[in-house]
C-alpha cells in the first residue's frame, strides 16, 4: 500500500473499527479485486466478533500492495460507506505523527506511575496507539514497538511500553491521552484517572 493510503488508516483505525462491517460485502469486495485471496478471507472469517474481524481485515489490508487502498475505497463507495470514505478523505496528514519532545509534568507523571498496575491490566495498547499517533504521543516506530510488545509478551508490557513512551511525550501528553482512552471508549479508566487526581490533590 502506499505511504499516503497507510498513514490514512493508521490516523482513523478506531473510528474505522467502530463504523465498518468486514461481514457487508467489504471482504468480498478485496477478494472480487484480487486485493486478498482466500486464506485472507478464512483468516477474517475466523475472528469471533465484528470488531475482530476488521482488525485482522485492516492488519491484511495495508499489506497488500499498491492498489489496495484506491480498492477499497471503491470497494466503500459499492458498499454505501460514503461518510467513511469522506473522513479519510479529510484527514490533514501534515499535523499527524508530529511528537512533541519533552518530559510529562510531575503531578501527571506521579499519576501514571501509582496507576501503572491499573492501567497495564486494564488497557490494551493496541486499542490507543494509532488514536496516541494522530495525536502526536508515539512516532511510527515506537506504534511498532509496542504493537509488537503486546503480540510477543502479551498485553500487560505493550501497555507498559506505551506508558514509558508517553513519559517523554511532551508537558501537554497526559490530556493527549486522556482524550484518547475517551476515543477508544475507555471511560471507565478516563473516570478512574480523573477520579484518582483529585484524591491526590487532596491528600496535598
Amino acid at each position: 500500500m502506499d505511504e499516503e493510503g497507510r498513514k490514512k488508516l493508521q490516523c482513523n483505525r478506531t473510528f474505522l473499527l467502530d463504523e465498518i462491517s468486514p461481514d457487508h460485502g467489504l471482504s468480498d469486495a478485496m477478494f472480487s479485486a484480487q486485493i486478498f485471496d482466500q486464506d485472507d478471507l478464512d483468516e477474517i472469517n475466523s475472528k469471533a466478533t465484528r470488531r475482530e474481524k476488521m482488525e485482522c481485515f485492516l492488519d491484511i489490508l495495508v499489506h497488500s500492495g499498491r492498489e489496495a487502498y484506491g480498492e477499497f475505497l471503491k470497494g466503500l463507495e459499492r458498499k454505501s460507506y460514503r461518510h467513511v470514505i469522506r473522513r479519510l478523505e479529510e484527514t490533514d496528514l501534515s499535523t499527524v505523527g508530529v511528537k512533541e519532545r519533552g518530559s510529562l509534568n510531575e503531578p501527571e507523571r506521579t499519576i501514571l506511575q501509582r496507576e501503572f498496575s491499573y492501567l497495564t491490566e486494564e488497557v490494551r495498547a493496541k486499542d490507543l496507539v494509532r488514536d496516541m499517533f494522530q495525536e502526536g504521543l508515539l512516532t511510527e516506530d515506537e506504534v511498532t514497538t509496542v504493537t509488537n510488545a503486546e503480540e510477543k509478551k502479551g498485553r500487560n508490557v505493550g501497555m507498559g511500553k506505551c506508558i514509558d513512551f508517553l513519559f517523554h511525550s511532551g508537558p501537554n501528553a497526559y490530556q493527549k491521552f486522556l482524550t484518547c482512552l475517551q476515543k477508544a471508549k475507555y471511560n471507565h479508566v478516563y473516570e478512574h484517572l480523573i477520579t484518582k487526581a483529585e484524591a491526590y490533590k487532596e491528600k496535598k
